[in-house]
């Protein structure tokens, strides 16, 4: 959706909306203590008028939302037609001055009485008349102090026994109970909703047989008409109202969009409709798609219809509306098979959904229909929470009865007995003509008399056990269990994995972070070092004697037999003859001077370089080594730990990934090359003096030369075992060694991490910091211990702790109806 248009706003107006954003939730409470304030909602957005216009329809608009209601038509191709009349309409507007000036009125009035209430001071009521400028009529608004304090919020915080409260909290009529309840939750969602994937709200949703009044009880929780209630019309397809709560500045809105039930494509861009006649805007969805559907009875089993409501006087919480469940052949199958299908959608959000059994009390009065049935199947019963409606169709002389189904849902009363009890409702069907929020206060209104009226109805009202009040003040406390058992064990959990799934790919990938600190990152750096090349020096002289001392060796041997011997030689050739034998050998010698030094650069390289591997098993646990760039495993740290369990020991371990520092493995490669040359150079020049041991006339123990009888000519022969001895030996007291790479991490400093580790560092370390927020934001919110918490997150790591033991002592939630306490 687009934002709303800027149009502009005079220095009333900016007056009027921060009294009113500063009056938050208190706004909407005292609408439902005083009806006629609903006036001063808008009926696009149901938020107050900070700058109310007429339409050219006679309607007041909020004018930021008619603009927005009249743009949003326009994107969609669509004629402009009067929110309320459905009807095409002009874009021309005129400033409400009658309906601002009694809004301000009313706000200055109630600021004024409330901090005279919370002062303990007498204060005197007020009358604020309201011109209709479309009528001509005059209305007049009385706020009373009863009004006023009834409208002040009651804070009550979770966990917290809910009785004993005023009575105007338990007559909170509409879904804000939940929210003012929750608010601490709603401020964590985005939190929630950004580190953990998949997160989901709960859900409301509603199983009942064919108009029993699921729709319209939906529709009166939550206090917004967005559910269809044509009579000829019955639910044919799943409604899903996802209420959004949203800052008390911010504009309400609500849209309507088409989603594959399947794969969850939307069917076009959501399209904004009106909150007061969105019931209709719904209606006419659901009958083109019925229309679609004539071979399931008009039944959609592939498709929903979403609206998303975004308010400030609603929790966020899904509320899901189903067709009926029907023995009528065309129609069983399928709504059997929406239900269960919510049931798995359900199961794959993690089980957060409370279930509605709808009964109406009119007819039979049995609660033994297909819904309860269903219920009965699918094991519902420790997520359901029964509704009779319909009560005002019962004869006074079933009021006893309903009072016993109520208290006592046992079979033999034709009951069922639900984990979360029942609650008796009635929604009178008398105000249709009205607009929709007038007919909901009316309808709230008569409900309240109803049970006022008879002394079973005035019992069940006063256990807490009828009104839709009632039946919101219960889901609260269901809602509450559901935070206590499910919620906050199955969120901190996740908060945890996704921490440790966080921190463990940031030290595997990235490794220990530095200090800021030069010494400090210096002296982080070199014990890295010096711990890679302790670790190394065995493993790597090992390798050097197999790889280059022993070939060298069988070399050195192959060699010297190929000249060990001579006959004939004349004596003034021999030492061309004997020098012309030897450059073999010398050859020999250069080519392995050059393959030890690229052997020992090599490998110095491969430890500086050397990168973390984890390995995870088809049983979820993890191995982690210290490889080299050839596959070669330098060092193995552990293997066979859950990821928790394995975060914690590299958080332990803390090692510096040198790779990420190329400044300093080149300074240390420097050092080594340097220290590699003058090593190299000593042992060239002493094998080009034992090279010159090789004649007769100087050495002859190695060399033995015989001349001939005649003197012109000689035999000689070469020690080869001697030679290559020496040779050896030479090569081992003057060549490179384990010593070479002693004490290189002292001579250098460490110098800046890759920006690309920096980044990804960074990206780590900003997750790991929101869901920090989110952890101490749930363990805030419910009052844990840090002791709680950290014993629930290790119930899924190697501490063998154990859950249910945990359970026990965790601070519990209590809660009551019908005069007992559940835990």
């Amino acid at each position: 959706m687009p934002p709303p248009i800027d149009v502009g706003e005079d220095a009333r107006e900016t007056t009027l909306r921060q009294h009113l954003e500063a009056m938050g939730s208190a706004w909407f409470a005292l609408c439902s203590q005083c009806s006629i304030l609903e006036k001063f909602n808008c009926p696009l957005t149901k938020t107050p008028m900070s700058d109310p216009v007429i339409a050219a329809d006679g309607h007041t608009y909020s004018r930021a939302a008619l603009k927005w209601w009249f743009h949003s038509q326009k994107n969609f191709g669509l004629p402009i037609l009067s929110p309320l009349e459905h009807e095409p309409m002009e874009t021309s507007t005129s400033p409400d001055e009658n309906m601002r000036s009694a809004l301000s009125e009313v706000v200055l009035e109630y600021r004024r009485m409330m901090c005279e209430v919370e002062q303990g001071k007498p204060t005197h009521a007020a009358s604020i008349p309201l011109v209709r400028a479309s009528s001509d009529t005059t209305l007049t608004i009385e706020l009373t102090e009863e009004v006023v304090k009834h409208s002040m919020p009651v804070a009550a915080p979770i966990g917290f026994e809910q009785q004993g409260q005023p009575e105007s909290a338990m007559r909170r009529q509409d879904l804000g109970e939940l929210r003012e309840a929750f608010t601490k939750l709603d401020s964590l969602r985005e939190v929630l909703k950004e580190t953990l994937e998949g997160w989901d709200p709960p859900s409301i949703t509603v199983i009942g047989t064919r108009s029993v009044g699921k729709s319209s009880l939906l529709e009166r929780l939550a206090m917004m008409p967005l559910f269809p209630r044509n009579p000829s019309i019955c639910t044919r397809l799943p409604i899903h109202v996802r209420l959004r709560q949203c800052d008390p500045g911010d504009h309400g809105h609500a849209t309507l969009v088409v989603e594959d039930a399947q794969t969850g494509a939307l069917e076009g861009e959501p399209r904004l409709i009106p909150i007061q006649s969105g019931a209709r805007f719904v209606e006419e969805v659901q009958e083109r798609i019925r229309a679609e559907n004539k071979d399931t009875d008009g039944i959609s089993v592939t498709k929903r219809i979403i609206v998303e409501l975004h308010h400030p006087n609603v929790p966020t919480i899904d509320l899901v509306d189903t067709p009926g469940l029907e023995a009528m052949p065309g129609q069983a199958p399928a709504t059997r098979q929406i239900l269960e299908s919510q049931l798995a959608q359900d199961r794959a959000r993690g089980n957060n959904t409370i279930y509605l059994l709808i009964v109406a009390a009119a007819g039979r009065f049995q609660v033994n229909d297909q819904a309860a049935a269903f219920v009965e199947e699918h094991a519902l019963h420790e997520r359901a929470l029964g509704v009779f409606t319909k009560c005002d169709e019962l004869p006074p002389k079933l009021y006893s009865h309903l009072r016993k189904m109520v208290e006592d849902p046992s079979q033999e009363n034709n009951g069922m007995r639900l984990a979360h009890g029942w609650v008796a409702t009635m929604n009178s069907d008398d105000y249709e003509e009205l607009p929709g929020q007038e007919r909901l206060m009316r309808q709230m209104q008569d409900e309240l008399s109803f049970f006022s009226s008879h002394s079973d109805l005035q019992a069940l009202e006063a256990a807490g056990d009828a009104t839709s009040s009632a039946l919101i003040h219960r889901l609260k406390l269901v809602y509450m269990r559901y935070l206590h058992d499910t919620w906050v064990p199955k969120t901190l959990r996740k908060i945890h994995e996704k921490g440790c799934e966080a921190r463990f790919e940031e030290l595997r990938l990235c490794g220990r972070s530095l200090s800021q600190s030069a010494e400090e990152r210096n002296a982080a750096a070199r014990a890295e070092l010096g711990s890679r090349l302790s670790q190394a020096q065995d493993t790597l002289m090992t390798q050097y004697l197999a790889e280059e001392v022993r070939p060298f060796r069988e070399a050195l041997v192959a060699t010297l037999k190929g000249i060990a011997t001579g006959e004939g030689v004349p004596m003034e050739a021999f030492k061309m003859h004997f020098a012309h034998k030897k450059a073999a050998l010398t050859d020999l010698w250069r080519a392995k001077m050059k393959e030890i030094t690229e052997f020992w650069e090599m490998r110095v390289h491969n430890i500086l370089t050397a990168t973390c591997e984890v390995e995870e098993s088809d049983a979820g646990l993890f191995s982690f080594n210290m490889v080299t760039h050839p596959g070669e495993t330098l060092q193995h740290f552990f293997s066979g730990r859950k990821k928790p369990s394995a975060c914690r020991k590299l958080e332990e371990m803390a090692r510096v990934h040198l790779h990420e520092y190329p400044d300093f493995i080149e300074s240390v490669m420097e050092v080594h090359r340097n220290r590699l040359r003058l090593c190299i150079e000593q042992l060239q020049s002493q094998l080009t003096h034992f090279d010159n041991l090789i004649d007769a006339d100087i050495h002859g123990s190695l060399v033995s030369c015989i001349p001939s009888e005649d003197l012109r000519s000689c035999t000689f022969r070469i020690d080869v075992k001697k030679v290559t001895d020496n040779i050896i030996m030479v090569l081992m007291v003057h060549g490179p060694t384990a010593s070479l790479i002693t004490g290189l991490e002292k001579l250098v400093t460490v110098g800046s991490e890759i920006e690309k580790c920096s980044a990804d560092r960074d990206r780590y370390t900003a997750r790991i910091e929101k869901l920090k927020q989110a952890r101490i934001g749930v363990q805030n919110m419910f009052g844990l211990s840090e002791e709680d918490v950290r014993a629930l997150e290790l119930l899924d790591d190697d501490a063998g702790i154990d859950e249910a033991e945990y359970f026990d002592g965790l601070p519990f939630i209590r809660y009551t109806w019908n005069g007992q306490s559940r835990i």
